[in-house]
């Protein structure tokens, strides 16, 4: 349960960290190369 519970919040402390310091950039260079990777399966 601790570790689950270590999870969310490392993830939700990288979602606050990356939308303040970066501007989201981080976030949006995954959620582009997830797309490059769903096209190139297509």
């Amino acid at each position: 349960m601790r570790t689950l519970l270590f999870l969310i919040a490392f993830a939700a402390s990288f979602l606050i960290w990356d939308r303040l310091a970066n501007d989201g950039s981080y976030i949006a260079t995954l959620e582009h190369s997830l797309k490059d990777a769903r096209e190139r399966l297509i």
